[in-house]
Parts: C-alpha cells; structure tokens; sequence
C-alpha cells in the first residue's frame, strides 16, 4: 500500500509531527514516543530533518501482538 507522509510544521500537540496519508485521507501519524515506537525504528523527531516536506513509503506489516504499523520511506 502506498503511503505519503507529510510533516505538520503547525501540529500544536507536537512539534515533530509527521502525518500519514493513504489515498488522501491521513491515517495516522509516524510514532514519536519511546512507549508508540516500536524497537528499531526511527521517530518522527529522527525522521523530521531527514525527509522533504512531503515524502512517499509504503506499508510493510502489522505486528498484532503489539498493535504496531510498519512501513518504510521510499
């Protein structure tokens, strides 16, 4: 599944924010607390100076034992 990540500069919750889209309509955002993130993975806050404003990945996986999404940045 394609996936657009867009970062939320204006976000007043979190500063960090990265917004996920699928088929424009946001779906989530990229995990930005030790306790939402799943191991080795990066954080919105790892991830906000790394990737343009707006970037594309894609799905991966469900870890349903954990309740976590994984996807990847193209």
């Amino acid at each position: 599944m394609p996936l657009r990540l867009v970062k939320e500069q204006d976000n007043e919750y979190d500063r960090d924010a990265i917004a996920i889209y699928a088929d424009d309509k946001k779906i989530g955002y990229v995990a930005n607390q030790e306790y939402t993130s799943y191991e080795k993975t990066s954080k919105a806050s790892e991830l906000k100076s790394k990737i343009p404003d707006e970037a594309h990945g894609e799905y991966l996986m469900f870890l349903d034992k954990d309740l976590f999404y994984i996807g990847r940045i193209l």
